[in-house]
């Protein structure tokens, strides 16, 4: 076994016990998952994270992480749940259930990313900015990601499914005097 082994092997015995009850803590019974990713992700870069003063504070970092972006992914959803729910009636049931399952079937093209800008930034309704927040990225990271994913989109559904308000002229689309801008132009906020 050689020496970073050895000493990786060493700092997963001395800290194991403390680690995964933290993680049970935080996160409940997907705690013990957490933490062996956490454990994979140290053992990865294990030259680096064995130089900190606390390796273990940066273990339980990245659990936290994991957690945090899980709990993205379920709020994302359960909006995603509710507003369906909510916007879903007896008279439109057949048309909006075929849409949804031609929207599926053409976000299932996009790369992770750009599905998740454009349910971020459409869906969720979040402005450029909280979007690329929400990434992790920058505004331009996001627009890159819009731009393939609404091309993709057109692609797949057609000219008339991707209308983006920020794109389209005022002519070819009935306007809402309370959402109108007092100046025209890209919503950057």
């Amino acid at each position: 076994m050689s020496r970073p082994d050895a000493d990786f092997r060493l700092f997963y015995e001395t800290t194991a016990k403390e680690i995964y009850a933290f993680a049970y803590l935080v996160a409940g019974d997907k705690g013990e998952d957490f933490a062996a990713e956490a454990y994979s992700r140290a053992l990865a870069r294990w030259s680096d994270v064995s130089g900190y003063e606390r390796p273990d504070a940066w273990v339980r970092r990245v659990i936290v992480n994991l957690l945090v972006s899980r709990a993205r992914r379920e709020r994302v959803q359960q909006l995603f749940v509710q507003r369906s729910r909510r916007e879903t009636t007896a008279n439109d049931h057949a048309d909006q259930t075929e849409d949804k399952l031609l929207l599926q079937q053409a976000l299932r093209q996009l790369s992770p990313k750009q599905r998740a800008v454009i349910v971020l930034r459409y869906w969720s309704d979040l402005s450029l900015k909280e979007t690329a927040r929400a990434m992790g990225c920058s505004m331009s990271s996001v627009n890159a990601h819009l731009g393939r994913a609404r091309s993709k989109l057109e692609s797949a559904l057609g000219e008339a499914y991707v209308q983006d308000p920020a794109h389209t002229s005022s002519e070819s689309r009935p306007q809402d005097p309370s959402t109108q801008r007092a100046h025209p132009g890209p919503d950057l906020s």
